[in-house]
C-alpha cells in the first residue's frame, strides 16, 4: 500500500470500521455506465448520498470525535458547516457529549430549519 507497509493502515481502517458499526450505513458501490463510456474505463461511484446526512462526512467526524479522551469530550466540540451535513445534530446521543454546530446564515432556509429541527 502507498505510504507504508499496509499493516498499520489496514489496522486503522479495521478499527475505524468497528467504531462506525451501528452509526454509519454500509453504502454500495455502483457502476456508472455514462462515466465509464465517456472515460473509456470502468467507473464506480461510492453511494454516500445514501448515508445519514447524505455525505461521507459522518464517517470522518464520528471516527475522530469518538476517539477523544474524557477531558476533551467534557470540553465539547465546535464544528462549522455550510449545512451539507447534520453530524452535530445527531452525535450527542451517540457520543454523550456537547457539540455546537455553526452554520453560515446565507444557507438555504430549508437546510437551516432541517438542522435546527433535528436538534429539538
Amino acid at each position: 500500500m502507498a505510504g507504508g507497509d499496509g499493516t498499520a493502515f489496514e489496522k486503522q481502517v479495521l478499527e475505524a470500521a468497528e467504531r462506525l458499526t451501528g452509526i454509519a450505513e454500509l453504502t454500495p458501490l455502483q457502476q456508472n455506465p455514462r462515466l465509464s463510456a465517456d472515460s473509456g474505463a470502468t467507473v464506480w461511484l461510492k453511494r454516500e448520498d445514501l448515508q445519514v446526512g447524505r455525505s461521507y462526512k459522518l464517517r470522518g467526524a464520528y471516527n475522530l470525535i469518538s476517539q477523544l479522551d474524557d477531558e476533551a469530550r467534557a470540553a465539547g466540540v465546535v464544528c462549522a458547516s455550510a449545512g451539507t451535513h447534520r453530524f452535530h445534530a445527531d452525535s450527542p446521543s451517540w457520543l454523550n457529549m456537547f457539540i455546537t454546530g455553526l452554520m453560515v446564515t446565507a444557507r438555504v432556509r430549508t437546510t437551516v430549519l432541517a438542522c435546527a429541527c433535528s436538534t429539538a
